[in-house]
């Protein structure tokens, strides 16, 4: 072999192992683009299977060769007895070698209704994902508006993942206001918890409440156990620690969800064993056929919940 085609073979061989990797990497990111597509559909029949909804318009995907992005109009998703999430547009992000995990980030005009409410939703970031045994949502300054009230989130990330015949669960909120700076502020809400059937552990809970404008929230933390009746009642027992009981308790009161006459009787009860909220309490948190009590006082009483 003579040092010219020495020298053309040492462009040849590079040459040609680009271009067998240019043309095997366009069947892989035109076979993504595909699966995109595909994992939309799967994941539209799963909720359908789930006694959910979700409809879109038409897929395009871009992106071609660095990326494999694409977006989605028109995205409603419904789930009969709790909401209904619309979309304007949905961006579409993957990977072309991994096309199953798909992230959607909404744009556009949104919209979330839980009951007979509707809320104009905004963000600064929110990212779903779309997996077969893994979901996930993250978003970070979040606010829903309607008319009559204002609901914002700092920030929220959520994960279930299926287990066996069931799933673990995890939620991470900060800094959840409902209405004005001096309204009802949960400055955090940390739940772990796994489900199996109709039953839900809880294996940690820590909320926080109070005014926006309050630098000492009431503090409670605790962990139990919930069971979803077959017509959507819940019973179980949790047991709670609490810590500066009065804050949650005014606002209770404000919201009706207790007598606000009761709101001092029940902060004198409990303060006995808290030395006016300076010391942590262990109390029984049960909930009979859907009313919540907190000892002997009753907190509420949780919507039935259906599939």
């Amino acid at each position: 072999m003579t040092q010219l085609q020495r020298s053309r073979l040492k462009i040849i061989i590079p040459l040609a192992l680009f271009v067998v990797f240019f043309v095997g990497y366009s069947i892989v990111w035109l076979q993504g683009a595909r699966a995109v597509e595909t994992e939309l559909a799967a994941f539209a029949e799963r909720e359908a299977l789930a006694g959910r909804t979700l409809t879109f318009g038409a897929v395009r995907t871009a992106g071609y060769p660095l990326t494999l992005r694409g977006t989605v109009d028109d995205v409603v998703w419904e789930a009969p007895g709790y909401g209904t999430f619309e979309a304007e547009t949905v961006v579409i992000a993957a990977v072309p070698y991994n096309p199953t995990r798909v992230v959607l980030a909404p744009r556009g005009r949104q919209h979330l209704t839980l009951g007979e409410r509707r809320y104009a939703l905004t963000s600064d970031d929110l990212r779903f994902n779309l997996e077969r045994r893994f979901a996930a949502a993250e978003g970070h300054g979040i606010a829903l508006e309607r008319e009559d009230q204002v609901v914002q989130i700092g920030d929220f990330i959520a994960n279930q993942e299926a287990v066996g015949d069931g799933q673990t669960i995890a939620l991470s909120i900060k800094k959840l206001v409902l209405g004005d700076q001096a309204g009802t502020e949960f400055p955090y809400i940390d739940i772990a918890a796994s489900r199996i059937v109709n039953g839900l552990n809880i294996a940690g809970l820590a909320i926080g409440v109070g005014r926006g404008d309050d630098p000492s929230p009431t503090q409670m933390a605790g962990q139990g156990e919930l069971v979803i009746t077959d017509d959507g009642l819940v019973n179980g027992d949790l047991e709670l620690r609490l810590k500066n009981e009065r804050p949650a308790l005014e606002l209770l009161g404000e919201a009706n969800a207790i007598p606000p006459e009761a709101v001092d009787f029940a902060a004198r009860v409990i303060g006995l064993m808290t030395e006016k909220g300076t010391k942590e309490v262990t109390l029984p948190l049960t909930v009979r056929e859907s009313e919540v009590r907190l000892g002997i006082i009753l907190l509420g009483t949780i919507p039935p919940l259906t599939d």
